[in-house]
């Protein structure tokens, strides 16, 4: 998952594969399925080795996904694209 990706980036404070003096570092990726009003969703969330880091937009041993359906749908509805859908949510 692109987000989730940014958010250990912006934790760590460095992009995937930049050198860092940071002694925390990416390690693998945790899958998760959540469910939501749609059916269930696969999604893979990067970890750090330290599990340090907190994931927002997914929680930790969060299974449920709840609210942001509405909002994809609502975009969607009024005429964003899926690409577009998709910038926002990385904004987010």
């Amino acid at each position: 998952d692109k987000n989730a990706e940014e958010e250990l980036t912006s934790y760590l404070g460095y992009e995937k594969n930049q050198t860092s003096d940071n002694t925390n570092s990416r390690n693998c990726y945790n899958k998760k399925k959540l469910n939501s009003k749609y059916g269930k969703v696969d999604i893979e969330i990067p970890r750090d080795r330290d599990s340090s880091v907190e994931p927002q937009l997914v929680k930790k041993r969060e299974t449920i996904l709840e609210g942001s359906e509405e909002l994809i749908v609502s975009l969607y509805a009024k005429g964003m694209s899926v690409r577009d859908i998709q910038l926002h949510l990385d904004d987010l």
